[in-house]
């Protein structure tokens, strides 16, 4: 082949690449374009700061019905609540289960006995140095889904050797019904400890037991854990 029918081979096929790849441009451009006009953006409920309370940092956790669990750290009377948000009649509806609790930062989880778990930061404690924080279980007085919601403080940390400020911990569960989690604070040299709640006969939980973080942040236990 001469060189001038080899160049033109060579530009036929530059042509060729180009084209190809200018249709595969166009076809995911569009593509994009029809994932992004696919997406929404709602909101579902517009937090007044009162009943319903205010700041919800945690998230949500799923009820099992469609429905979601949430906590805000602040509301009317400067204190948190626990909330269920459902879909009713066409709509997203908030529910307070309760209120008053001390800055709930983390989610609410589902435990033994059908109850909803959480943490809290809790009040100032041992010298106003550290939010002590505690553990809290909810439940429904009755099974009718009208029933009130009761709080019952599991476990409430004292800010030395058994830790302080739980935070933003979402607790967890082993297959024996034991709590577990991590405090940002207290313990024996103050970097945070690791704690398990054993369940008692009443289904409630008790006997804290920890493992303080060691004071070196190299060490490798670590030192103030965030989340759990």
């Amino acid at each position: 082949m001469n060189p001038k029918s080899l160049s033109t081979l060579n530009l036929c096929r530059s042509f060729y690449r180009l084209a190809w790849a200018t249709v595969l441009m166009c076809s995911l451009t569009m593509a994009a374009g029809r994932i992004a006009q696919a997406q929404t953006f709602t909101v579902l409920h517009y937090f007044a700061g009162g009943e319903d309370g205010a700041e919800p940092v945690a998230g949500l956790t799923p009820d099992g019905t469609g429905g979601f669990y949430g906590t805000t750290t602040g509301g009317a009377d400067s204190t948190g609540t626990v909330f269920q948000l459902r879909h009713t009649g066409g709509n997203w509806v908030v529910k307070t289960l309760v209120s008053g609790l001390d800055r709930p930062e983390g989610r609410v989880v589902s435990g033994p006995h059908g109850n909803l778990y959480g943490t809290t930061s809790g009040a100032q404690c041992y010298s106003g140095y550290f939010y002590c924080g505690g553990v809290y279980s909810l439940r429904q007085a009755c099974s009718n889904a009208n029933c009130p919601w009761l709080v019952s403080n599991l476990y409430q940390f004292g800010g030395l050797g058994d830790g302080a400020n739980p935070g933003k911990v979402d607790p967890v569960f082993d297959q024996a019904g034991n709590l577990y989690g991590t405090t940002f604070g207290g313990g024996a040299s103050g970097n945070g400890v690791v704690f398990k709640l054993t369940p008692p006969v009443d289904g409630g939980l008790a006997n804290g037991q920890r493992h303080p973080f060691t004071a070196s942040p190299a060490a490798a236990t670590g030192g103030f854990p965030r989340v759990g």
